[in-house]
């Protein structure tokens, strides 16, 4: 996938564990948008 460039894709799976994305397509944020919203 050289088009990519330096951009990554990764496809994982994930079964009986807990997870966030903290990061989405956009490029937002989650963990500074709650960190910015708490203070």
């Amino acid at each position: 996938m050289e088009e990519l460039g330096t951009e990554a894709v990764r496809k994982i799976e994930v079964v009986d564990f807990p997870a966030v994305i903290l990061t989405d397509d956009k490029g937002h944020d989650f963990f500074a948008d709650v960190l910015r919203t708490s203070t």
